[in-house]
């Protein structure tokens, strides 16, 4: 990655490029008139939130985040509302493969 010399120390082009997005998004909440605190991590929260809520694996959602341990990822556990997916046995289905 490419660093660049600054007054505060070093800094990488990624750390330039998330402070872009953050003042992107302070920018998109503004002209939306959202009076709620928005940041960059808020997003973070709401991506895994909703991930949780559609049913896909904690493990998933765990290395999608980047999170080294799984205690991490629990904390969307109380935050989102999963929905109750019905299990289904395969015999269930073994009458309408035949029609």
């Amino acid at each position: 990655m490419q660093t660049t010399k600054r007054s505060t120390g070093l800094r990488t082009a990624a750390t330039d490029y998330v402070t872009l997005v953050q003042q992107a998004i302070t920018q998109a909440v503004k002209k939306a008139g959202i009076v709620k605190e928005v940041s960059l991590h808020t997003l973070r929260h709401t991506y895994a939130t909703h991930l949780l809520e559609q049913g896909v694996n904690i493990l998933t959602i765990k290395e999608l985040l980047g999170h080294a341990h799984i205690n991490t990822t629990m904390v969307y556990l109380h935050l989102a509302r999963p929905t109750v997916n019905m299990a289904f046995s395969p015999m269930d289905t073994l009458y309408t493969q035949g029609k």
